[in-house]
């Protein structure tokens, strides 16, 4: 796997945890390696307060096994088109 390989070099790779909208748990490949930073999506509810943050439901949180590492705003993010 070349993430592995990154990550042999001294390369911090971080991969999204997976946003595939089901119900499914489980990271996503390559996330359920342990040397990969994995990322999942919060949405922060439009406001500054933390107390209402939510794990948007198609994004997959991992479990006791594997987890995502952090999570950043990934609800409502606005890109250049």
């Amino acid at each position: 796997m070349q993430t592995e390989a990154a990550w042999r070099k001294g390369i911090v790779v971080v991969v999204a945890g997976g946003n595939d909208g089901t119900a499914n748990v489980d990271l996503a490949n390559p996330a359920l390696d342990g040397n990969l930073l994995a990322v999942g999506a919060s949405d922060p509810m439009g406001t500054l307060d933390l107390a209402d943050d939510t794990v948007p439901d198609f994004a997959n949180r991992g479990t006791s096994k594997r987890h995502v590492d952090m999570v950043a705003p990934g609800v409502h993010i606005l890109g250049l088109r």
